[in-house]
């Protein structure tokens, strides 16, 4: 199984990038979804290639390791619930 981060090449076209995406659909099919490395231009300025989409089946891991990204901070504490508008009027019972 593939997994997110990983380097994976495609057998058939043999494009090759990291692991960007996972899509499971309904009927079992699984697509993957894979980024180059970023281009860099003359300039100086990268950027970053569309994705392209394959079945798993035909990708081949390249890199058994995923990427490592840099951890992230912690993550905020959770917003309290506020009462945005005033009492409901009394409109009568529901039968």
């Amino acid at each position: 199984m593939v997994q997110l981060g990983q380097k994976v090449r495609d057998a058939v076209s043999g494009y090759e990038g990291i692991v960007t995406a996972r899509t499971e659909w309904l009927n079992g099919c699984v697509r993957i979804t894979v980024h180059p490395r970023v281009a860099k231009e003359k300039s100086g300025a990268q950027t970053l290639a569309d994705g392209q989409v394959f079945d798993e089946e035909q990708l081949e891991i390249v890199t058994a390791k995923p990427l490592a990204l840099p951890s992230h901070k912690t993550p905020p504490a959770p917003l309290k619930a506020v009462r945005t508008g005033g009492d409901r009027p009394a409109t009568g019972q529901r039968r």
